[in-house]
């Protein structure tokens, strides 16, 4: 009898250490899910969601380059010279905490230029996504489902690269990535994408590869 009790006991005390185990492996999965689901749902910075008096404060907060505050004011024209390259530069090469103003101001670079200009973006595009690629996909398609545009960040960014990787085939361009190293690289340092965000992917890439074979 003593054994039986001693066995029965024994058997108690596992089944309550098996559902601990259990209880804190279920306790685990909720707090993973409920941090993709965050991840998921992350909420971006856009230039365009904020008030007159937020983007003020913005400006007003910051130290922000003489040439960028120019061209934001309307007084810089976007031409083949130096203060455009210059401004470019300084674009690109933005810190986190501006990269809202930046980003939304390369865009604006990217809808206004023609000529010239338009040759050498596709670098610039690259240098731009590689910054914060989560950041600008995510963009890319809060853009396409929230603002009514004749043509789309992703288009424009689609076509400048899509130029410029096709010069990077032929030998005849200095970035770092062609079409397949571009996407295995966006594609290995996005984080959880939501099936949005893949459409967009989806319509990115076409639009690069459409404007490579235009270039063929």
């Amino acid at each position: 009898m003593g054994g039986g009790l001693g066995a029965t006991s024994l058997y108690g005390q596992y089944k309550n250490r098996i559902m601990k185990i259990f209880i804190s492996i279920f306790i685990l999965l909720i707090s993973v899910n409920s941090v993709l689901v965050a991840s998921l749902k992350k909420e971006y910075v856009y230039w365009e969601k904020l008030s007159a008096s937020d983007k003020s404060n913005f400006i007003s907060s910051h130290n922000i380059n003489n040439l960028v505050l120019e061209y934001y004011k309307g007084n810089l024209n976007i031409t083949d010279d130096e203060n455009t390259f210059e401004l470019l530069n300084e674009l690109v090469s933005a810190d986190s905490e501006l990269f809202p103003l930046y980003y939304f101001l390369f865009n604006k670079i990217c809808f206004e230029s023609d000529g010239a200009v338009t040759e050498i973006l596709g670098k610039y595009c690259l240098q731009i996504i590689m910054n914060d690629p989560n950041y600008v996909i995510n963009h890319f398609t809060f853009e396409r489902e929230n603002i009514k545009k004749d043509k789309y960040a992703y288009q424009f960014f689609g076509e400048f690269l899509g130029m410029e990787m096709y010069f990077k085939e032929k030998g005849t361009s200095d970035i770092d990535y062609n079409f397949a190293e571009f996407k295995e690289y966006l594609n290995s340092h996005l984080q959880l994408i939501s099936q949005q965000n893949k459409n967009t992917l989806s319509l990115f890439y076409n639009c690069i590869s459409e404007s490579i074979n235009k270039m063929s």
